[in-house]
């Protein structure tokens, strides 16, 4: 054991001022499969997020259709080339989120997702795709499944500690389930061009599985 479906395409429109407190108008647009809509309440708290300028610490409400909706804190957790992810606690999810420009990669990742049932397996869960005017600008938004380890993460911590039998055992392990992972996928015709270990991640403790974080670079064919 390694220690350590569904989606949906909704848009919400949130107008605030940036320094208010209050939601001034949501609008969710809710259609078929797991959450229906999205909304990130206002205000900021311990500053805002390099990339999408959002506040750091919040709330975002979660509609799950047939009138169910959760509620969740949100902590900024860390960014990427153009990217903010957000752990929402009390719950597996996690949130991407990114300024739409010349390049939507939340959107290329929703439209793999949802037209591509053979990357599936390789990838986190999905939840749904939100859009959201907040402010002066349109942020998309990507609700997954957090995974909870990164490989890279992992090879960090190792390299801190002394190396013992338990931890080589370990990472033998992951490289093996990484290799079994990228075998698999091309034998289905899946073809990551971002296979590195800042990419690599571990869902849970109770699953080797391996899935790639962000897949806007896998192609399919067969």
């Amino acid at each position: 054991m390694l220690i350590w479906s569904c989606g949906t395409h909704a848009r919400a429109v949130l107008l605030y001022r940036l320094d208010s407190n209050t939601i001034q108008r949501a609008i969710p647009k809710p259609t078929m499969f797991h959450a229906h809509s999205f909304v990130v309440h206002a205000g900021f708290s311990m500053g805002v997020s390099p990339k999408a300028k959002l506040p750091k610490q919040t709330y975002c409400t979660i509609g799950w259709g047939e009138g169910e909706s959760s509620t969740h804190k949100w902590q900024f957790h860390k960014n990427g080339r153009a990217r903010d992810t957000f752990a929402l606690r009390n719950c597996k999810l996690m949130v991407k989120a990114e300024i739409v420009g010349k390049e939507n990669r939340n959107k290329s990742e929703w439209d793999l997702y949802t037209s591509t049932p053979a990357i599936r397996d390789f990838i986190p869960e999905v939840y749904g795709y939100f859009e959201q005017t907040i402010g002066d600008k349109l942020v998309s938004f990507l609700l997954v499944r957090r995974v909870d380890l990164i490989f890279e993460s992992m090879l960090d911590n190792m390299r801190k500690d002394e190396v013992t039998s338990t931890s080589l055992h370990l990472l033998c392990t992951s490289v093996v389930q990484v290799l079994k992972t990228l075998a698999q996928a091309a034998f289905s015709g899946i073809f990551s061009h971002d296979w590195q270990i800042g990419n690599v991640g571990f869902p849970d403790a109770e699953n080797c599985k391996c899935v790639i974080v962000a897949w806007k670079k896998i192609s399919w064919r067969l």
